[in-house]
């Protein structure tokens, strides 16, 4: 019988929390990745399972909310189950627990199955057992936001891909997309004399990725700043926010995120 519902592990040591003793960005997206192609290996569609007929996943678009930040030493499990899927793509969603129960991040993903050589999207037929949507409530994070392009950048810096930076696919892996961005905002903080705390305390991320990066793409990442305020949609909003784009060297975006 295939589980509908996919539940891992996870101890938060020291070496995985960032400067501020707490699990980073990266991590939460890394945990959530991980948790997805365990799953997808339950359901029979897997790397392993894809590659014969030259297919893959990759992640398209993620929204992550933090209720709580995990720190050193926290058990956690996390959740994930599938909500709905076409010939092309599927949603993914994510819970994060603690060993109470209590739900510390939730977050939504949207994965497209590329051929491998066209690196173009291909259609499969999926068995209607991938379907989980049923096990779990999906998290309540709204539609993926529209990401658009930066207008006025109050930071700008080159990016460098390293060879760290890049996956099985041969391109650049998702979650180093994060780290880049999280060490741009620190980049822009320094050089203008801010401890970030306003953009450490943002609870949110929305990250859309357009098109694949390699080994020795040129990069530009571009920075913007915004002053927010709570609407019906967003009560909680924080007051400030952090718009991202990544373009290579010819002007393609290649990733557009928002910390908020």
């Amino acid at each position: 019988m295939q589980k509908l519902f996919r539940s891992l592990e996870i101890f938060q040591s020291a070496a995985l929390c960032d400067a501020r003793r707490r699990m980073s960005w990266t991590e939460f997206e890394t945990h959530f990745i991980v948790t997805a192609t365990a799953h997808a290996n339950d359901l029979g569609i897997g790397y392993f399972h894809l590659l014969p007929e030259d297919l893959g996943w990759v992640l398209s678009r993620m929204s992550i909310k933090v209720h709580r930040w995990p720190t050193i030493n926290d058990r956690l499990w996390v959740d994930s189950w599938v909500v709905s899927f076409n010939r092309f793509m599927s949603r993914r969603d994510f819970r994060m627990v603690d060993a109470e129960g209590n739900v510390l991040a939730e977050a939504c993903s949207v994965w497209v199955c590329i051929n491998l050589t066209t690196r173009r999207p291909s259609a499969r037929q999926w068995p209607e057992e991938c379907l989980g949507a049923d096990a779990q409530t999906s998290p309540e994070l709204g539609d993926f936001p529209r990401l658009g392009a930066i207008e006025n950048p109050c930071h700008i810096q080159i990016v460098d891909w390293a060879y760290r930076d890049i996956d099985f696919y041969g391109h650049v892996n998702s979650a180093r997309y994060v780290e880049h961005l999280v060490d741009a905002i620190h980049a822009y903080c320094r050089a203008n004399d801010n401890a970030c705390d306003d953009f450490d305390n943002l609870t949110r991320m929305d990250i859309s990725y357009l098109h694949e990066a390699r080994l020795g793409d040129s990069a530009v990442l571009r920075l913007a700043e915004y002053e927010t305020e709570p609407s019906a949609d967003h009560p909680d909003r924080h007051g400030k926010e952090a718009d991202f784009e990544i373009l290579l060297g010819d002007g393609t975006p290649i990733c557009r995120a928002r910390f908020s």
